[in-house]
């Protein structure tokens, strides 16, 4: 008696399957050529702030071969000049100084620090943001420089209520 199923037949079968069972995972060939997925009102796949191809935010720079910071600009400037302002009024009633043994002396230490380094970040050339341009730039800036304040101010605030009891 001849069998029902000869094994190359079931050899093909198991071919024929695994061939199928590639082609449906994710990152088999299917995927690969699938199209690309482009977000519209519809398909919320991309986040809002994510970029976007074609996209045009009116402050790119345009000029690449000038290695000049793209966030230095004359507004940048000032708001790093009134953000120093702020650090130093938000810490006059205190001493401060490097060489003082004053508990806000470490907190302020910080703020300061943290304020140059995020003013370094700033003037490299391409300070932190690809196609967003500057008003990205800015609102991390802010950002930054609110939560270093913010930090420095709940720190006082600590020092302040231990020093009351």
């Amino acid at each position: 008696m001849k069998p029902a199923l000869s094994l190359s037949a079931i050899g093909r079968a198991v071919t024929v399957g695994a061939l199928l069972l590639v082609l449906a995972l994710p990152n088999g060939v299917a995927a690969a050529t699938a199209k690309k997925v482009v977000a519209t009102k519809k398909n919320t796949r991309y986040a809002a702030n994510l970029y976007i191809p074609g996209k045009v935010y009116k402050d790119e720079k345009v000029a690449f071969e000038n290695p000049t910071s793209r966030c230095s600009t004359p507004a940048m400037q000032t708001l790093h000049k009134q953000t120093v302002a702020i650090a130093i009024k938000d810490m006059s009633g205190f001493d401060v100084s490097p060489t003082s043994t004053s508990p806000y002396a470490k907190p302020a230490q910080v703020y300061l620090d943290g304020l140059a380094v995020l003013w370094d970040a700033m003037e490299e050339p391409y300070c932190g943001y690809g196609a967003f341009g500057l008003t990205a730039a800015k609102h991390s800036y802010e950002k930054t420089a609110n939560h270093l304040r913010t930090a420095f101010l709940d720190e006082v605030k600590k020092i302040t209520k231990a020093a009351a009891k």
